[in-house]
């Protein structure tokens, strides 16, 4: 799921990806994950304004899985 206000949005790739790609367009105000294998979007925020706040990725895996960062 993603972490959407008011309410956390679900995300359902259609499949489980082995890599996931982070983009950021701060000037833009686009955050989207994206599937590395398949260059599918796995989910893409609506347009956000940053306002010089600094962003902090933020990561949850289920119970069993593992993450690598590189």
């Amino acid at each position: 799921q993603a972490l959407t206000s008011p309410s956390p949005t679900p995300v359902l790739p259609s499949m489980v990806p082995r890599r996931v790609r982070v983009c950021l367009d701060h000037a833009g105000g686009q955050v989207m994950f994206v599937n590395v294998d398949s260059e599918a979007v796995i989910f893409s925020f609506p347009r956000a304004v940053f306002a010089g706040e600094r962003i902090y990725p933020w990561f949850w895996v289920g119970k069993g899985s593992q993450l690598k960062l590189s």
